[in-house]
């Protein structure tokens, strides 16, 4: 038969990405929020409980790395997929 395909889901990193906002003078959430535009419950969301987080918009990921913490184009270019999301593989995988 077929090779069963790998399940599983990225999960932000928030605290991550508050982390690195730090380096560049962004203290919380708040302030990512009002300098990206993205909605504080969204920022919040994100960075405080990114399990809750099912979607997310590329748009407002771009807000938030480039205006939200500062990012210059090239560290966004230099950041690996890890450095921003954690795999999580499917819990039920292998359960039938």
């Amino acid at each position: 038969m077929g090779q069963q395909m790998a399940t599983g889901v990225f999960r932000l990193k928030g605290s991550k990405i508050l982390e690195i906002g730090k380096g560049k003078g962004v203290e919380n959430i708040h302030q990512i929020s009002m300098r990206s535009g993205v909605s504080y419950p969204t920022a919040h969301r994100w960075v405080e409980k990114p399990e809750q987080v099912e979607a997310i918009s590329l748009r407002a990921l771009y807000g938030i790395l480039v205006d939200g913490i500062g990012l210059s184009l090239g560290e966004v270019s230099a950041l690996k997929v890890s450095d921003i999301f954690e795999l999580v593989p499917d819990e039920k995988k292998g359960s039938s």
